[in-house]
């Protein structure tokens, strides 16, 4: 076979995958997130009842976290406390 046809399978290979994949996703999922990102923001999300913020001005902001105070700066996505 020429390179190019090689080629040509690959690709239409990919595309019934992805399209396989996509049809897979629309029948199993409920709703837009996918599953495993849907149980890491339930998991965040318990945690963040116990965050307040508070808007500074001009994208920043200070989160206290429980005991602890941390600025956060949206503009440059960047945090005192490093995360």
């Amino acid at each position: 076979m020429l390179i190019l046809t090689i080629f040509e399978k690959i690709r239409c290979q990919i595309m019934n995958r992805f399209y396989t994949k996509q049809k897979e996703a629309v029948e199993k999922w409920k709703g837009t997130i996918c599953p495993k990102v849907r149980k890491k923001i339930e998991r965040h999300a318990d945690y963040s009842g116990f965050v307040d913020v508070s808007p500074s001005g001009g994208g920043i902001f200070a989160v206290e976290d429980r005991e602890e105070t941390h600025v956060v700066d949206i503009n440059v996505s960047r945090s005192d406390c490093r995360n």
